[in-house]
């Protein structure tokens, strides 16, 4: 089998070449076979860092790495490989993304949940193909509050339960795809105004923060498609009026839900991290696996 030799030569060759779901030994050379590969998937592994040989590999599209005590990717992790796309290392230990990932122009997928992140390359946010982020349950804080976002083909942001105390100020205007928005459980006080550019905005989460009626600038009712916000557990004393044209909204744990006539707004959902909402969609979320 090309490359099958060479691979398992090298340290923890053998375990790498195992989980490398879709070989690709032969790219430039058919006389030079080489330990590459375009699809790797390594569940439950035991590496605190990643084999040198993956650094290596020019072929790479997928990566998944997950469930391990993965605590640091070098500096080269991905720098050969110009075509990944989509990478998965949820439930790990990593405390940095390297600046690597601010070269990764084909970057499609990042799944970083439940790691311990609190460095991300300010070139992260700008990359072009990103559509889906998912680095909740991190230690993020100055490396997204300083973001100078510019991801025009976002789809999907998921930060939830992380420390931010603030979202960018500016950006929102570069990232006019964002469907998705998920920050709940940081310390969110306010919203900023150019979130009403984000005029594709369906789902809005930012519930388990600090967020006040002052805080929810009169600006967002500009945001038209917004078909569901979740804002529980906040400091609302009262709803901006912009959130009577929204089709569903949940407010419990808020003072506002005090007053009998909002009942349908205030019910209490199956869980702080879940909604009705949620649990009438099809998938497997973090949040909605829960008893609380």
């Amino acid at each position: 089998q090309f490359g099958a030799v060479d691979c398992r030569a090298l340290s923890n060759g053998t375990f790498v070449w195992d989980r490398c779901i879709v070989k690709n030994p032969i790219c430039a050379d058919f006389f030079a076979p080489r330990c590459d590969c375009a699809v790797i998937e390594m569940d439950r592994h035991p590496f605190a860092t990643l084999p040198p040989v993956i650094d290596s590999m020019t072929a790479l599209r997928r990566v998944e790495i997950t469930n391990g005590p993965l605590r640091q990717l070098s500096d080269g992790f991905g720098s050969q490989s110009k075509d990944l796309a989509m990478i998965n290392m949820d439930f790990n230990e990593l405390t940095a993304l390297p600046d690597s990932f601010s070269n990764m122009l084909a970057l499609h997928t990042v799944y970083m949940v439940f790691n311990e992140i609190e460095t991300i390359p300010m070139g992260f946010w700008k990359l072009p193909e990103l559509y889906w982020i998912d680095l909740s349950t991190n230690r993020i804080r100055e490396s997204f509050e300083k973001a100078e976002l510019n991801l025009p083909n976002l789809h999907f942001l998921h930060i939830q339960n992380n420390t931010i105390t603030k979202l960018p100020l500016h950006g929102w205007s570069n990232s006019p795809s964002l469907v998705i928005f998920e920050a709940s459980g940081n310390r969110l006080n306010s919203l900023p105004r150019e979130f009403s550019t984000l005029g594709n905005l369906q789902y809005l989460y930012v519930a388990r923060n600090n967020l006040s009626v002052s805080g929810m600038p009169a600006e967002l009712a500009h945001l038209k498609q917004l078909k569901m916000l979740d804002i529980r557990n906040n400091s609302l004393v009262a709803l901006p009026t912009w959130c009577e044209n929204i089709q569903t909204v949940y407010a419990s744990g808020n003072k506002y839900c005090d007053h009998e006539h909002v009942q349908n707004i205030c019910k209490p959902q199956c869980s702080d991290y879940c909604t009705d909402f949620d649990l009438q969609h099809p998938g497997c979320g973090n949040g909605c696996n829960s008893f609380s």
